[in-house]
Parts: structure tokens; sequence; C-alpha cells
């Protein structure tokens, strides 16, 4: 006789948990960060091999979006109790971009994404953008599979470079003698 595991996101008797999609709320913003950073935290694993110390970028970054649009942020919340995705838009003009999507791994394939991308083009739509783009990572078929079926294709691979910077105080300038008319 097998064992059967429950798997978070079914009830007991196996079904789908009852999703609602609305906006991001103040109380909700470390939830909401906390999904970002297990879920993508949970992706860089799979993919690199080691869970990342700080996996998406900072703790205020959720906080931060959530101040320059509030209304393009939304969380996919499971029978009005659990946060378990996220996604954040914005719009500049008519440009309207989403991602990133986060929703937990366990919670995965199970339309909630889905649910989140429609809300965030609904935002988009209500603010007359004509132009959408997304943020997904291009080396993931299943990232981009997901974005797909709502008809953005990827145009190109964008690198996003830094590089460190030296904070040491400049060296006092040695005075060169003078020549001699």
């Amino acid at each position: 006789m097998r064992a059967t595991v429950d798997r978070a996101g079914l009830d007991p008797q196996g079904r789908l948990p009852k999703i609602q999609v609305r906006r991001v709320r103040k109380g909700d913003l470390s939830k909401v960060r906390d999904v970002f950073e297990q879920t993508f935290g949970d992706f860089l694993e799979r993919q690199l091999g080691t869970r990342p110390r700080q996996a998406f970028g900072g703790a205020q970054y959720v906080h931060h979006r959530w101040l320059m649009e509030p209304w393009g942020c939304f969380v996919a919340e499971e029978d009005n109790a659990k946060i378990v995705g996220a996604a954040l838009a914005v719009t500049w003009g008519t440009v309207g971009i989403l991602g990133p999507v986060a929703v937990l791994t366990n919670y995965q394939n199970q339309t909630i994404g889905q649910q989140l991308i429609r809300a965030s083009q609904g935002f988009f739509e209500e603010n007359k953008a004509a132009l959408h783009g997304c943020v997904t990572y291009p080396t993931s078929p299943k990232h981009l599979f997901l974005f797909h079926k709502f008809g953005y294709r990827p145009k190109a691979l964008t690198a996003v470079m830094s590089r460190a910077i030296d904070r040491t105080p400049p060296r006092a300038a040695v005075a060169k003698p003078a020549k001699a008319p």
C-alpha cells in the first residue's frame, strides 16, 4: 500500500483551494515579500543547486514597488487567509511592465499565476497602456510558456550588468613644483 502525502494547496479531499485575487494592502507587504523570497529561492535552488542567501533583491523591493504603483500590485489569497501568490505591475505613460509574478511552489500549476497575470492586464487596460511587457527568466521554459499563453513573445535577451564601486577616499593631490620661467 502506498503512503499518501497531503500536498499543500489541496484540501483533504484533494480539491483545489478557493483562490481570490485582489490588490495588495499595506498590511500584506511582509507576507508578499516572503512569497517572493520563498518562491524565487526555491526556483534558484533548483537551477543552481544551492539556495541563495537573498533570493530576491532585498527586503524592501516589494515595499518600494508598492509605493511606486500600489494599484498595480496583486495577491492571490487562499480562502481569504493565506497569501500564496503575488504579481507586481507598473505603468510608465502608455507602457505597462509586468513582473515579477510569484506563486508558492506547492501552489503552482493550479492557474494561480494566470489569474494574477489577468489581474495585471486588467490594471494595464484601466490605465490605457498601449504596450505591455513582462520581466521573467529567459532560461526557464516554464516561465516563458506561462507568459506566451497571454501573447507575450521574447524579443531579446537583455543583459543587466553591474560593477563594484570603490568608495575609498581619494588620495591627496601631490602639488607639482612650478616650472621656472
